[in-house]
């Protein structure tokens, strides 16, 4: 806990700046015990300016080299544990906005012939034949890159969110996808088509645009930067929120089970479902099953469980989507994207530290912020071992489908 001196004399143990207090077990000022928590809790890893590894940390200096600013707070005695406790039951705050879904779904149920629920001008569908006869599809995306764009031009968050933080404004545009992109009635299936889960990604593809539009840093990236981002994390974040709705409906049975929901509205045991993509493969990549039901199977162990054991608050979810969203960019992107990254990452934990304490009054968060950030980094590692399977893939030309703007469906194709 924070213990606020009486006395005006107490000093940083850090940097010999006045301290605000006792923070992870050392006296320390604001600005020293919010670089610790955010290294901390988002396992950054620095070297040394110098590469001495003897910088100073005073207060004119302790900005230069973080990597010796870090290791003074190890060594005067910071802790994570001196200022948080292992976490076991949300609080009354969390448990009352955990959203309240069913957990007795339907019986499972087969859809012979499933159809998309919303028909769209996003893609162009044309079959074609291939040297040797073999029917190939082409798909035309402009459409769809045409109303992306369009989103990045014309779209302003409304007036109420526009004054708020930027954490607020993240969980006000995961509410709005939601009502868009959930349905309170599940059905099981056995069967989906890939064509039905492309349709279904376009439009929610639209919508994670929105949800990207609510960060400032994001909407003062030039366009060809913005649609970049947005390529590189579209698919990562929906197959995240995917799975924390999941948690959310099914509690246990999520693992227990194995049940993950398909698009909106479907859902499915991930042990009896047939993802049909006969129209898009050549009929040599079929054994490729067995690799995608272990990415699959990964997800369920290394971020459906403990997802389900968190019980994550909508702002949770909203934090976590949006950290995974600058991470991946920071990552893969330079340049502006890149300070972007650094500086929204920044913002967020920030604000994510003052909702536990003055929201949610859980001062002792860390380790269960450790957690969120856990399961981001395995969504990721699973992600990009899946990108690098489907590249080995694409080297046997095992798809029979061209697509006009190859990057946005790289994850399927």
């Amino acid at each position: 806990m924070t213990w606020r001196p009486t006395s005006s004399t107490l000093t940083c143990k850090i940097c010999c700046e006045p301290a605000h207090g006792v923070h992870f077990g050392v006296a320390s000022c604001r600005a020293c015990a919010a670089f610790f928590r955010r290294t901390t809790v988002l396992g950054k890893k620095y070297s040394c300016r110098l590469k001495n590894e003897q910088c100073t940390t005073n207060n004119e200096d302790r900005f230069n080299c973080r990597y010796c600013r870090y290791q003074k707070c190890l060594s005067c005695g910071m802790t994570p544990e001196s200022n948080c406790s292992l976490y076991k039951e949300p609080s009354p705050k969390m448990k009352a906005e955990y959203l309240d879904h069913p957990t007795d779904p339907s019986p499972p149920l087969e859809m012979e012939q499933p159809t998309c629920a919303r028909q769209t001008k996003d893609v162009t569908y044309e079959v074609q034949t291939d040297e040797k006869g073999e029917p190939i599809v082409k798909l035309d995306i402009t459409g769809l890159l045409n109303n992306i764009t369009s989103v990045l031009d014309d779209f302003i968050p409304s007036d109420d969110v526009r004054d708020l933080n930027t954490l607020t404004r993240m969980n006000h545009a995961l509410i709005e996808y939601r009502q868009i992109h959930h349905s309170n009635v599940i059905k099981f299936v056995q069967t989906i088509s890939m064509r039905e889960i492309l349709m279904t990604g376009n439009d929610q593809i639209k919508s994670i645009t929105k949800f990207l539009m609510h960060s400032v840093p994001f909407r003062s990236l030039r366009n060809e930067d913005q649609m970049q981002m947005l390529k590189s994390i579209w698919v990562q974040w929906k197959r995240l929120e995917r799975y924390v709705s999941t948690a959310q409906i099914f509690g246990k049975r999520m693992y227990e089970d194995q049940i993950v929901t398909l698009v909106p509205g479907l859902a499915a045991y991930l042990n009896k479902i047939h993802v049909d993509c006969a129209a898009f493969i050549y009929k040599k990549a079929e054994g490729m099953k067995f690799f995608m039901e272990n990415f699959n199977t990964r997800m369920m162990e290394e971020v459906g469980k403990p997802l389900v054991e968190l019980e994550l608050t909508s702002v949770e979810t909203a934090f976590m989507l949006a950290q995974m969203s600058w991470q991946v960019a920071g990552k893969e992107l330079q340049g502006d994207v890149l300070k972007a990254s650094e500086s929204e990452q920044e913002t967020l934990a920030n604000e994510l530290h003052i909702y536990y304490i003055e929201e949610l009054r859980l001062p002792n968060y860390a380790s269960r912020l450790i957690k969120i950030m856990n399961i981001i980094n395995a969504a990721q590692k699973i992600h990009f071992e899946r990108q690098s399977f489907m590249d080995l893939v694409r080297i046997f030309d095992f798809f029979r489908v061209h697509v006009s703007d190859p990057e946005i469906y790289k994850a399927y194709f």
